[in-house]
C-alpha cells in the first residue's frame, strides 16, 4: 500500500496564508454599500494621491506665471496678472478636493482598524489569530505615517494659499515695472514655501504608492450586492 504524498512546504504555506486571508476578510463587518472596507480605503488613498498630483502641478504652475511676472518677463502684465489669479482659484479647488478626501480616507480607516481589531477575539486557531495581529498592526503603522504626511501636508498648502494670496493681492495696486522691480525681493519666500511644499507632496505621492502596493495583495475586489 502506497503511502500518501507530503505536500510540499510551499504549498502548504500558501494554503495557510489563503486562509488567513479568507478568514481575515470574510466577515461582513468589513463589507459596506457593496465594497469592503479595504477596497474603499485603498481607493480612496489613491484618490488623495491623484489630488495631491493634481495640487503639486497646480502649484508649480501659480509660482512660473508669478515669478513671470516679478521678474518683469511676462509682455502683457495685466493679462498675466489675470491668468495669475485663475490659476489661483484652480489651486483653491484642488486644495478643497483635498481636505474632502482627507476626511474620507479618514472615515473608512477609522472602522475598518476598529473592526479588524475586534475580529481578533473570535479566532479559534492561534497561530491565525497572531498571523492576522501582526498583519494588522503592520498595516495600522503604514496607515498612520501615510494619514500624518497627509495632515501635515493640508496644513502646508493652507499656509502657501495664505501667503500667495496676500501677494496676489498686494501685486494686484504694482502692475507696473518700477513697482514689480522693487517687488521682486518680496516674492523670494513664496518660492521658497512653495518649493518646500511640492517636495511634501511628492513625500506624500511616494507614500500613498507604497502603502498601494504593499496592501495590493490584501485588498479585495469590488463585490456588488
Amino acid at each position: 500500500m502506497t503511502g500518501r504524498k507530503k505536500m510540499p512546504g510551499v504549498f502548504a504555506t500558501l494554503i495557510f496564508a489563503g486562509l488567513i486571508f479568507l478568514i481575515g476578510c470574510g466577515g461582513g463587518a468589513y463589507k459596506t454599500t457593496g465594497q469592503y472596507k479595504r477596497d474603499l480605503l485603498l481607493n480612496r488613498i489613491k484618490k488623495v494621491r491623484q489630488s495631491h498630483e493634481r495640487a503639486k502641478n497646480q502649484f508649480e504652475v501659480v509660482l512660473a506665471n508669478y515669478s513671470r511676472i516679478i521678474d518683469a518677463n511676462a509682455g502683457d502684465i495685466r493679462a498675466e496678472y489675470n491668468k495669475l489669479n485663475r490659476e489661483c482659484r484652480r489651486v483653491q479647488a484642488v486644495t478643497k478636493e483635498i481636505r474632502r478626501r482627507v476626511k474620507d480616507v479618514e472615515d473608512i480607516g477609522k472602522p475598518l482598524f476598529r473592526e479588524w481589531e475586534d475580529e481578533l477575539e473570535e479566532y479559534e486557531n492561534e497561530m491565525i489569530r497572531r498571523s492576522s495581529e501582526e498583519q494588522l498592526e503592520e498595516t495600522r503603522k503604514e496607515y498612520l505615517k501615510l494619514v500624518h504626511l497627509i495632515r501635515a501636508s493640508e496644513v502646508k498648502i493652507i499656509n502657501v494659499l495664505d501667503s500667495l494670496n496676500d501677494q496676489v493681492l498686494f501685486l494686484s495696486h504694482n502692475l507696473n515695472p518700477k513697482a514689480l522691480s522693487s517687488f521682486k525681493d518680496k516674492g523670494s519666500p513664496l518660492k521658497t514655501e512653495v518649493a518646500e511644499l511640492v517636495l511634501h507632496m511628492e513625500k506624500v505621492i511616494d507614500e500613498a504608492d507604497a502603502f498601494a502596493d504593499q496592501n495590493d495583495n490584501i485588498i479585495l475586489t469590488k463585490i456588488e450586492e
